[in-house]
């Protein structure tokens, strides 16, 4: 089918048809030793990395194939490239740190210490639950570095103050820089 594409998860889920299903047990058994009813699940990453020959299920006509998308990862907020990050090409897992460095960096205006993780679901109250991230402990290693989860959002909010200061440093530089430059003429 032309291989994986790039946002693809790493199982293909075989739901078999009605051939497998209507097999003789001779042609059964000279065919194929995995399942042939039923749904098959393959780690496709395993199977493409060492060419298992127990993970190269036989397909006949009928099966469906099915790989889905891969898991999506948000960074939003004081980063320097916000966006969603998928989890695929070897990448299955994703802890805050690679997130981050996806994201390019942090802004200079981050609140590091107020970032969190928002994650979705029916089990948590409200729909959501909201984990606190201390970013500067993670980032001088003083605390762990907790993994993320497909459709985990991380946010890391932007500090009103730290940008009004920012502002106010590069206006000065400017207006030195253009003293500087009127007093030389």
């Amino acid at each position: 089918a032309g291989g994986l594409a790039p946002d693809a998860g790493s199982t293909a889920i075989i739901t078999r048809g009605r051939a497998a299903e209507g097999m003789s047990s001779s042609e059964k058994d000279s065919a194929s030793p995995q399942p042939l009813a039923g749904v098959v699940r393959v780690n496709l990453r395993k199977l493409l990395a060492t060419g298992d020959p127990s993970l190269d299920v036989m397909i006949y006509p009928g099966d469906k194939v099915t790989v889905q998308h891969a898991g999506v990862v948000y960074v939003v907020g004081a980063v320097r490239r916000p966006g969603g990050f998928t989890l695929s090409s070897g990448r299955e897992k994703m802890t805050v740190l690679q997130a981050v460095a996806l994201g390019q960096g942090l802004k200079s205006t981050a609140l590091e210490k107020k970032a969190m993780i928002i994650r979705r679901g029916k089990q948590y109250p409200g729909g959501r639950e909201e984990i606190p991230v201390d970013l500067k402990k993670i980032l001088s290693g003083h605390a762990s570095d907790p993994g993320l989860e497909a459709n985990d959002i991380l946010f890391v909010p932007d500090s009103a103050s730290k940008r009004a200061l920012r502002r106010a440093a590069d206006a000065a530089v400017a207006m030195a820089t253009g003293v500087v430059i009127v007093g030389r003429y």
